[in-house]
């Protein structure tokens, strides 16, 4: 009897496809209890940690995704304050995702532990303000300012500016009623800063400024 004997190529690393499957739905495709890692000669592991519920691809509430395509572009991801990009650190406020995404709500609070550094109270009936020249409301600052909270009750729009007299520099509009939620701003010690009316002339209410190390 003649024997036969069949040779089979070895299975090369470079060309298999490896994907582990778990609950239902077809490996490849976003699926609700589906987990699909393939990788390919050279290619990086990726480590997935999945939480919460939700549909693979979708947006919900403790789901985090990552899906890869050929050629697809590695998200941008812009960090400020302290930490490495890419891990969770007080100061990281900027996600950037893909075109036409939905926007990412982002709260802005005071500095957390911020010292006082700056007081100022004015009353329009004693000081008018008008919109014709600034007004000066401190000669120079004792400290370094990076937050400031505004209340302006005159009805009018006015302008904060920061500057020797006849060279002032505009750094924010105050809307009628002051600010909502402060202002992030960096004004060095031994500034001056003045006022003046953005819209109509002041002549009734009062200004009161606090601000933040």
């Amino acid at each position: 009897m003649a024997n036969f004997y069949a040779f089979y190529p070895p299975v090369s690393s470079s060309s298999v496809a490896l994907s582990i499957v778990t609950g239902s739905g077809t490996a490849g495709t976003p699926a609700p209890g589906v987990v699909t890692v393939q990788g390919i000669a050279g290619g990086t592991t990726l480590p997935v940690t999945a939480s919460g519920s939700g549909t693979a691809g979708t947006s919900a509430t403790g789901v985090v995704t990552v899906q890869g395509i050929a050629g697809g572009t590695t998200l941008p991801v812009t960090a400020s304050g302290s930490g490495a990009a890419g891990t969770p650190a007080t100061g990281v406020v900027t996600v950037q995702g893909i075109a036409g995404g939905t926007a990412i709500p982002v709260s802005t609070s005071s500095p957390a532990g911020g010292a006082t550094s700056y007081l100022k109270f004015l009353d329009y009936a004693v000081t008018p303000i008008t919109t014709l020249a600034y007004v000066q409301l401190t000669a120079s600052t004792a400290s370094t300012i990076n937050w400031l909270s505004i209340f302006d009750s005159s009805g009018s729009a006015m302008i904060l500016a920061v500057g020797a007299a006849a060279s002032e520099i505009d750094q924010l509009y105050v809307p009628p009623g002051g600010s909502v939620g402060g202002y992030a701003i960096a004004i060095p010690a031994g500034s001056r800063i003045s006022y003046k009316a953005l819209d109509n002339n002041a002549s009734s209410g009062n200004l009161i400024i606090t601000g933040l190390v």
